[in-house]
């Protein structure tokens, strides 16, 4: 009975484990980010030749070196659209992991073992959004991120452990 216990509560930990997984490489798979950030090049040094006769003037070398004069203007766009892409995967993956409770709910009373594992896997993935949504820089997002996921984990717990029909007499 114990060992039996034991593995259906390993079982709910894997589907859960999985329902991130599916979520977070879906949403990489099909959303890809924004272009690699810009590369800063360092002004090169004017550096003379020797020359080959001792007498000769000393001619300089400017090798064609890349300039930084925008890089601060194009890391500075990078990382607005960088946040954005962050934000978006917040939305993108606190819609899924409500998606994915409703089904849990949903399948609760004639799956109960399946059910389980996607109502914690959808308040795993919730736990996933509200990471990207902190690294989108957006307290608004953030906010509301942590509200859906509080609201959903408050309806979780009441469907799996707070869900009794009282007899009225008993009341």
């Amino acid at each position: 009975m114990f060992l039996q216990n034991l593995i259906k509560i390993i079982y709910n930990l894997v589907i859960a484990a999985f329902l991130v997984f599916l979520v977070s490489f879906g949403i990489s798979a099909f959303y890809s980010p924004p272009p690699t950030a810009p590369i800063y090049v360092t002004p090169c040094e004017v550096m003379p030749l020797i020359p080959k006769t001792p007498n000769a003037p000393l001619p300089i070398n400017t090798p064609n070196c890349g300039t930084s004069t925008n890089y601060n203007q194009l890391q500075q766009e990078y990382q607005d659209k960088l946040n954005e892409y962050k934000g978006n995967i917040a939305i993108i993956s606190i819609v899924s992991a409500v998606v994915f409770a409703g089904i849990g709910i949903l399948l609760y009373y004639i799956l109960r073992q399946f059910s389980t594992g996607l109502l914690l896997g959808s308040l795993f993935t919730s736990y996933y959004s509200i990471i990207q949504s902190v690294a989108s820089n957006n307290m608004k997002l953030q906010f509301v991120i942590v509200l859906v996921g509080f609201i959903m984990t408050l309806i979780v717990g009441y469907i799996l452990f707070g869900f009794k029909k009282k007899n009225i007499a008993e009341a």
